[in-house]
């Protein structure tokens, strides 16, 4: 059985302290006359500060401590509590999601956070001075305004990936980019990070991904991603070998 120490502020400023197992059912059994003597010349009270103790004597031992306090002391107690409670109901208001990318298994994307509607613009004119002829579609969701996903890109099977997943995801001010077959990130990714409206990049793969998203109601915000498989084990010599042939085989390594 849990135990709590508890502050009531009385009506007229002053405030009680007791314990017991149950802060709110004391709270209406002082406020019906059942309480303490205290509370009946001084109530109606409002309960103000709990405090859970590990067992009876605990919670004695704290409610003579708490009597010894200030006035002062004892509104700063309450205070700091009230300050908690309203942050744990906000909190309680926020849930986290976790927004799958849907796409071909083999296709690339970047997603990223950017500032500023411009980055439509800047990242398609990015893009194709960067690698001529690149396939693409990008996506930005709008956070304020008219609040739009906002797109552009080279490839409609491209851009409809990227109007889907920023829609699913709606995390204001993210941007996605889904590349077609034979383009990578590698040949873009550091052009994209010098768009000085880019401010941040999640990730760039064609793995299964799973972004998480924080959602307040009116908005959300990407927290982080969950991308492939978890490692399987530390590399050896033979793993060693293969990596460094592959990278030369594909001709991202000379020599």
């Amino acid at each position: 059985m849990p135990f709590f120490c508890y502050i009531l502020k009385c009506a007229d400023g002053s405030f009680y302290t007791g314990w017991t197992t149950n802060p709110q059912r004391r709270e209406k059994q002082h406020n019906s006359g059942r309480g303490a003597r205290y509370t009946r010349m001084h109530g109606p009270v409002n309960l103000v500060y709990i405090e859970e103790q590990t067992d009876r004597i605990s919670a004695m031992r704290r409610e003579l401590a708490i009597k010894k306090l200030s006035h002062a002391q004892k509104a700063t107690l309450a205070a700091n509590y009230s300050d908690k409670i309203k942050l744990s109901t906000q909190e309680d208001k926020m849930e986290l999601l976790s927004i799958k990318i849907e796409k071909p298994e083999n296709t690339n994307f970047i997603l990223g956070q950017s500032h500023f509607i411009k980055t439509v613009e800047d990242l398609h004119e990015t893009l194709i001075n960067t690698v001529p002829g690149i396939k693409f579609g990008l996506a930005f969701c709008e956070a304020s305004g008219m609040c739009l996903v906002r797109w552009s890109g080279t490839d409609p099977e491209m851009i409809e990936l990227a109007q889907k997943n920023a829609m699913a995801i709606s995390a204001g001010h993210s941007f996605i980019i889904f590349l077609g077959d034979g383009f990578y990130p590698i040949n873009i990714l550091n052009a994209i990070k010098n768009v000085p409206e880019v401010a941040n990049i999640f990730c760039a793969t064609a793995n299964e991904t799973q972004v998480i998203v924080a959602d307040t109601g009116n908005s959300r915000g990407i927290m982080g991603i969950v991308e492939g498989e978890k490692p399987r084990g530390i590399e050896g010599e033979k793993d060693i070998a293969w990596r460094k042939d592959f990278l030369r085989k594909i001709g991202y390594k000379a020599g």
